[in-house]
Parts: structure tokens; C-alpha cells; sequence
């Protein structure tokens, strides 16, 4: 069964316990990958808050679970782990992961170079 993050009626979102679960855990994880808010800069702990966030379809965190995997922050670095994640956060709309993903098949960075995939993406996704 699959749990609503979020509710959207027409007084506005409202989030579940869930959702606001989430929504805190990820903005730890990023406290923690970028070292604000008091917190201190840990790779290891915003990867592992990332991976979780990811595991259950949010596409933020699958784009900053990319990030991980990309620059080798608190995993080692893969950077077809991180395409491959940017591809799933980017087909639920994460703009930053759609942006990052076309650019990489574009122009064969970290993949096989691949216009025609970048452009049906492109077309598919990107709104």
C-alpha cells in the first residue's frame, strides 16, 4: 500500500505525518551535506538520510542521492549510479535531476553519449 506524502485540495497542500517525516529528514540530510543550521558537515549521515528519502519516491532526494554518487560525498563515487538516479528524480519532475541527466547524454559525460535518448526525454518529461 502506498502512503500519500501530501494532499492537495482547494484550501491548499496539507501534509501528513508522513509527509512532514520526510520533509524533515531531508532537510537534515541537506543541513548535513552542506554543514548549515548548526549542523555539522557530515557525507555519511546526508547520504544515508538521501538513500531513504530516495527509497521511497522522493525525487528531491533521488536527485541529491545522485549528488552523492556524482562527487563521491559519503559513498564512492559512481557516476552512472548518479545518471541513473537523476533519470528516475527527472521522471517524477525534478528539474535540476531532468537538467543534469540531458546534459550528461548530450554530451557523454559520466555515460555513453546518446542525443536521441536526451531528446526523448526531453520531450517526454521536460515541461
Amino acid at each position: 500500500m502506498k502512503r500519500k506524502l501530501i494532499h492537495q485540495g482547494n484550501r491548499g497542500t496539507i501534509f501528513t505525518e508522513v509527509g512532514r517525516e520526510i520533509l524533515a529528514k531531508q532537510a537534515d540530510a541537506t543541513n548535513y551535506y552542506n554543514g548549515t543550521n548548526g549542523f555539522p558537515q557530515d557525507y555519511d549521515k546526508a547520504f544515508e538520510l538521501f538513500k531513504e528519502g530516495a527509497r521511497i519516491g522522493d525525487p528531491t532526494a533521488a536527485f541529491n542521492l545522485g549528488q552523492c554518487y556524482w562527487n563521491g560525498h559519503g559513498v564512492a563515487q559512481d557516476q552512472r549510479e548518479a545518471i541513473e538516479l537523476w533519470r528516475m528524480a527527472g521522471e517524477l519532475g525534478e528539474e535540476h535531476a531532468q537538467t543534469n541527466y540531458i546534459y550528461c547524454l548530450r554530451n557523454g559525460i559520466g555515460c555513453d553519449q546518446d542525443i536521441d535518448e536526451a531528446n526523448r526525454f526531453e520531450e517526454r518529461y521536460v515541461r
